[in-house]
């Protein structure tokens, strides 16, 4: 039995085969290095199982100098871009560096901001004094940070010293964004009733970073319109969104709300919305009557064909969207016409026909019908007069 000391403690003990005369025989063992200068002996034959001419030359020794390892560190962190807006993505660079003489293999590096781990990379073997970098992408916040990565963090690479493997930085802020309602404004300024408006709504980056895209919201006294996409803003830079509105009557608030769905953080959160007063102005209204109504034959008889010609005039001072016209013989609706956009002061035709049946008919037209439009005198629409068939 040989005996195997490492450093003065014994190691292994292994057995010996047995050996011919002036023959030798070969033991191995394996150990796992460790840093620094090592002294390893054996003893042969350690229980003197064996009787020999000399008993006193079993021993030998042994000396390992200068064990290597490998040495990692963080070496280098940046960022880029240097100046990144609120919630711009930053890709961060870590160098890590080999310190040693010996070569590391492959491990993995751990990113942190401000304590909290956001992700880890995997580093290549790193000969003897090499480097090897590693990307982590990091969606920028507002504010100043502590940057810290630390390399082999789960102790893949044996090492001269474990406890420099941590390097961290102070990223410097991100800029602000602040978004604000700078103007809401429409055309034309004195629209006519039911014409269509369009109102643009600007805003503003008064933040020093860049604003991504981002949703503006707006409603008309309470009632929503609908929302718009920006697109990214640069500091101090203005954007534009529009809508379109269908002109009433009154008085009217629009109110606009910048990065509605709050999808970017903002220095100043409570700045994001506005509201302005339409003019108040009562737009012009069209208003219909019915100017004339011929018809022919004049004394028709029954089984005739009458034919109703009407005349509409707009007498109102903006113009009438579209509408419809009924005729109604004896109070029961005959026929019904599609008047289409009269300007003001401009008239409209339409013909009806009926077939005549004898005896006293009451005859009425009626503009603007279904009563869809606002109209400066709602009460001079109708025409009605009486028919004699014999």
């Amino acid at each position: 039995m040989t005996y195997c000391y490492l450093d003065g403690g014994h190691f292994k003990s292994i057995m010996v085969p047995q050996i011919a005369a002036g023959g030798t025989a070969t033991v191995s063992f394996t150990w796992t290095a460790s840093r620094g200068n090592h002294h390893i002996s054996a003893r042969a034959d350690y229980y003197n199982g064996v009787t020999e001419s000399n008993e006193d030359n079993n021993d030998a020794f042994a000396t390992i100098s200068g064990v290597s390892f490998a040495d990692l560190t963080v070496d280098k962190i940046t960022w880029s871009p240097q100046n990144p807006s609120q919630g711009e993505l930053v890709t961060i660079t870590a160098t890590i560096q080999n310190a040693s003489g010996r070569a590391a293999g492959a491990s993995l590096v751990y990113y942190y901001i401000d304590g909290a781990k956001i992700g880890s990379g995997s580093v290549s073997a790193i000969p003897a004094g090499g480097t090897a970098t590693t990307v982590l992408a990091w969606k920028a916040e507002l504010g100043e940070h502590t940057i810290r990565v630390v390399a082999d963090p789960t102790a893949l690479v044996p090492e001269i010293e474990e406890t420099n493997n941590a390097g961290e930085v102070t990223f410097s802020g991100t800029r602000p964004v602040d978004l604000v309602i700078d103007d809401i404004s429409w055309s034309p300024l004195n629209p006519l009733l039911y014409e269509t408006l369009t109102f643009t709504v600007t805003v503003k980056n008064q933040g020093s970073g860049q604003a991504e895209a981002s949703e503006v919201y707006y409603d008309i006294n309470g009632a929503s319109q609908g929302s718009g996409t920006l697109p990214a803003i640069p500091a101090g830079g203005t954007a534009n969104v529009t809508f379109t509105w269908r002109a009433e009557t009154g008085s009217h608030v629009i109110k606009a709300i910048a990065d509605s769905s709050n999808a970017l953080p903002e220095s100043d959160e409570t700045n994001n919305e506005r509201q302005v007063n339409f003019s108040g102005t009562v737009i012009p209204k069209p208003d219909l009557v019915i100017r004339t109504t011929v018809f022919s034959p004049l004394e028709p008889t029954a089984g005739e064909t009458v034919n109703f010609t009407v005349t509409l005039k707009n007498q109102g001072t903006s113009h009438a969207p579209p509408t419809w016209l009924h005729f109604k013989v004896d109070g029961s609706q005959v026929k019904a016409a599609r008047i289409f956009i009269i300007p003001a002061g401009d008239t409209w035709t339409e013909t009806f026909t009926w077939n005549a049946q004898t005896g006293e008919h009451h005859i009425e037209f009626i503009a603007d019908a279904t009563q869809n439009l606002l109209e400066i005198d709602e009460g001079n629409n109708i025409a009605r007069f009486t028919l004699v068939v014999k």
